[in-house]
């Protein structure tokens, strides 16, 4: 399974929290261009992709669709 989060916070902070707190294996970071990467955890047998917010987007709050 593949999970994508974007953030808010600086990204030596978000990555300390899932690297470090979390204990998961950083994996490398995509460019996608435009200075925003997508930076690659291992959870378990899933991988987390996380990705700073773009200003100057509206973004719909609340988890994924059931």
């Amino acid at each position: 399974m593949n999970v994508f989060r974007r953030f808010e916070v600086a990204r030596e902070q978000m990555f300390g929290f899932y690297g470090e707190v979390l204990g998961f294996e950083q994996l490398g970071t995509l460019n996608v261009g435009g200075g925003n990467g997508v930076a690659r955890f291992q959870a378990g047998a899933s991988e987390l992709k996380l990705t700073a917010k773009v200003a100057n987007r509206q973004y719909v709050p609340g988890g994924a669709p059931r």
